[in-house]
């Protein structure tokens, strides 16, 4: 909801005392009507929606809505900025008791809108502002008022910006406001229709929107990858899954659950002294497990994890499932439970809330492997956790590169491995002279491509003949 359909009811609320009772959405982002209509009473006297959402694009039943509230003796106000650019409005066959726009939305002037309502409910208001032009007749003793619409628009009126609105109007009825909301219409579909189709977005709102589509970034697992992911998982799949803690992934953690591996609510984080404030670090420095087969080559190395990461919890009991971890967090470091985002705020551990180090930051699961070094193939699956960042950021350091290529390995046949850290973590440089780098760059960018050249030259020439 916009906040102008939020900020001055609890203003009034705070003037008078009045109560606000909020609707909830269905599923798909438009107005529980049902849920409205189970809310009111006959104490509601109004009733504020907006004609077509500000954020999803839903657009609502106006007229059961109107109805719902006359029922209980109640005045619909509808707020109607988002819905005039894109469809035409009848008030009178919406049947509300208010209707409000905003001239910028309409292509117009920015400072102005406009406010319509049925003629004998402005005759029955007080003015809400004194001055000129809103007067019948004023003395010192008593002022009378004039009728509405005069009565609410005291002093001089906003001018050039009202002609500059009319001219708005005309530009959008001269191209037709059904064919704006048909061509809206076919744009949204199109949209919509070529991003359901992509695995890494999510959309939100209703299929009929108005003119908007909104999209996020899909972390949890589309419901066909959740269910080919546990097949993987029961038979003889070998995976690596990378968690973003902060993204909503209910199937992602269900299926982690059935791999032993649960991830908590929490952030690990650690501060620091920074002269007169404390700071917050969220870049986690883990420590690669020295006796997981994966990570035992990185003894002493360090894991930078970027970002907000979370800890998890292990089951090493569970039945069938050899559950290890692969990094881990120790002190400073700590899970902090209440999300802080605010770097002046503050934050110190709590013991009986926070959760304390040592924190396993990534782990993997093996269904039906064994914990030597003699791996069964056909048996062995792998579930890396980690933060998303790990990948994009984290891998490019020498420690987390061999990482990953170790976790590949533990994913690939091992007769194609894509690499083998070496057993020591060490520097690795080439130090060549000018004359040494001119041959390099000899070979490599005329001799070589020279070659393929000539070889395609023969080709066609044997072809021709």
């Amino acid at each position: 909801e916009h906040h102008s359909n939020i900020v001055p009811w609890q203003l009034l609320r705070e003037r008078t005392g009045v109560e606000i009772d909020v609707c909830p959405l269905t599923e798909d982002g438009k107005i529980d009507l049902d849920a409205a209509e189970a809310i009111l009473t006959p104490a509601h006297k109004l009733v504020a929606f907006a004609h077509i959402s500000n954020v999803l694009g839903s657009v609502l039943d106006a007229k059961r809505a109107a109805k719902m509230a006359h029922a209980v003796g109640a005045k619909l106000l509808l707020d109607g900025c988002q819905a005039v650019p894109h469809m035409a409005v009848d008030v009178a066959a919406l049947d509300c008791d208010f209707y409000v726009f905003s001239a910028h939305k309409l292509y117009g002037p920015t400072g102005i809108g406009a406010l319509w309502a049925r003629y004998q409910t402005l005759e029955a208001m007080p003015p809400w502002h004194g001055g000129g032009a809103m007067i019948d007749r004023v003395s010192f003793e008593r002022t009378t008022y004039a009728p509405p619409p005069a009565r609410f628009e005291a002093g001089t009126p906003a001018i050039v910006e009202v002609i500059a609105l009319a001219a708005a109007i005309d530009y959008v009825e001269a191209i037709g406001l059904d064919v704006i909301h048909a061509h809206e219409q076919a744009l949204v579909r199109e949209t919509r229709d070529a991003l359901r189709r992509m695995n890494s977005v999510r959309l939100f709102g209703p299929e009929d929107a108005a003119g908007i589509v909104i999209v996020g970034p899909r972390y949890d697992l589309p419901p066909a990858s959740a269910q080919l992911l546990g097949d993987y998982w029961a038979k003889d799949g070998r995976i690596m899954v990378l968690l973003d803690p902060a993204a909503e992934t209910p199937l992602l953690r269900e299926f982690l659950a059935s791999a032993g591996i649960t991830p908590l609510d929490d952030r690990v984080l650690r501060t620091v002294e920074l002269g007169f404030v404390t700071g917050i670090v969220r870049d986690v420095v883990g420590t690669f497990s020295a006796v997981n087969r994966v990570t035992r080559r990185l003894q002493g190395a360090e894991a930078l994890l970027p970002g907000a990461t979370c800890s998890l919890v292990l089951d090493e009991k569970k039945e069938g499932t050899l559950v290890e971890p692969l990094i881990t967090a120790d002190e400073p470091f700590w899970g902090e439970k209440d999300h802080v985002t605010d770097e002046n705020k503050g934050v110190v551990f709590d013991a009986g809330a926070d959760t304390a180090a040592p924190l396993v930051v990534a782990a993997m699961a093996e269904r039906g492997g064994v914990a030597d070094e003699k791996v069964d193939v056909g048996s062995a699956r792998l579930v890396v956790v980690g933060n998303s960042e790990f990948v994009s950021d984290g891998i490019v350091t020498e420690p987390n590169l061999d990482f990953g290529l170790n976790a590949l390995n533990w994913m690939l046949d091992r007769g194609h491995l894509a690499g083998i850290a070496p057993k020591t973590v060490r520097a690795f440089s080439l130090n060549l002279t000018d004359l040494e780098t001119g041959r390099i760059a000899l070979y490599t960018l005329v001799l070589i491509p020279a070659a393929a050249a000539l070889a395609g030259i023969v080709v066609w020439w044997r072809r021709r003949r």
